[in-house]
């Protein structure tokens, strides 16, 4: 399976490159076309974080995980710059709540990209009939108070029907889904569990008490 994810991940940048050259050529070429430029930036930063992730899966296949301080509101906010015009247009408003203050953590920046892209994708799948709600929290925890165990925490909460029980019970194997054939591989959930663990962080989900789905990635402090 390495094997083969280095195989694809390695055959798509060449492509991704292609793209993403042209892309830039436009911007240079209609840069006095405000409207268009934002289109053309969007897509830019788009195109990038696919090449981020095809070289990170690259690493993965090798277990190669660089982990530095990073700031997990820039994290979030570089992926809500990128997706939150989709979760708009399919009437999705996201509510944000930061912690002020909050220390850097101990992460692979690139990794929590595609870890937080992955939970807006399936909250986004789960509302998309009618819409709903994204809370995306962040909180700084210190549970003896003497700071041996400082974490932060990142919270994803939507307002979707919740996760079925018996997907609950089998929720990180692989290949469990609730999406309809052709619409998910099962992989997401397991995939971000495994991102956390290999951070020394962890991954948790559950449904909440009034409706909807909770997931939490917790974090040491760098």
């Amino acid at each position: 399976i390495g094997m083969m994810t280095a195989g694809v991940a390695h055959d798509l940048n060449a492509p991704l490159m292609v793209l993403q050259s042209s892309v830039e050529l436009l911007s240079e070429f209609r840069a006095d076309d405000e409207e268009l430029r934002g289109y053309l930036n969007r897509m830019l930063r788009a195109l990038k974080l696919c090449r981020s992730i095809t070289m990170n899966l690259l690493g993965y296949a090798r277990q190669d995980f660089t982990l530095a301080a990073c700031d997990i509101h820039e994290i979030l906010d570089s992926v809500l710059l990128l997706f939150e015009s989709t979760l708009t247009l399919a009437g999705i408003r996201v509510e944000r709540s930061w912690a002020e203050g909050l220390p850097h953590v101990r992460a692979s920046a690139p990794h929590l990209q595609r870890l937080i892209l992955n939970l807006l994708s399936n909250a986004r799948a789960a509302m998309k009939v009618e819409g709903g709600t994204i809370v995306l929290k962040t909180r700084f925890v210190d549970p003896d108070g003497k700071g041996a165990s400082q974490r932060v925490e990142m919270i994803v909460e939507d307002s979707g029907p919740g996760i079925p029980p018996q997907i609950m019970a089998k929720l990180f194997t692989r290949f469990a889904t609730t999406k309809a054939p052709g619409e998910g591989t099962g992989l997401g959930l397991s995939l971000c569990r495994e991102i956390a663990l290999k951070q020394g962080g962890d991954f948790t989900v559950e449904n909440k008490p009034g409706g909807g789905a909770r997931c939490v990635l917790t974090l040491s402090v760098a």
